[in-house]
């Protein structure tokens, strides 16, 4: 689990000329975000893909700790620089 955006960094920096896309589960994203703000920081173009079920403690319509859970109406991306879609099924 969590692997995947470390996984991502390494074969995009060996493999400079190869496009990379990533899928991670929302927990496991939630665990290895500091790798994205590094993917980030690097410049490494990586496609990223965040498979969100709703188990997680961010999900808005969940209470954490006795709280409801705020949604961020900007998304994590945003506030590092890259663009972002969000696509509901």
């Amino acid at each position: 689990m969590a692997s995947t955006v470390l996984q991502a960094i390494g074969v995009r920096a060996a493999f400079r000329g190869r496009k990379v896309a990533l899928y991670s589960g929302d927990g496991g994203f939630i665990v290895m975000i500091s790798a994205f703000v590094s993917l980030v920081q690097a410049r490494l173009p990586v496609k990223i893909v965040v498979l969100n079920d709703g188990t997680q403690a961010a999900h808005p319509n969940r209470p954490v700790g006795g709280l409801q859970a705020r949604h961020a109406e900007v998304p994590f991306g945003t506030c590092c620089g890259t663009r972002h879609r969000t696509i509901s099924l």
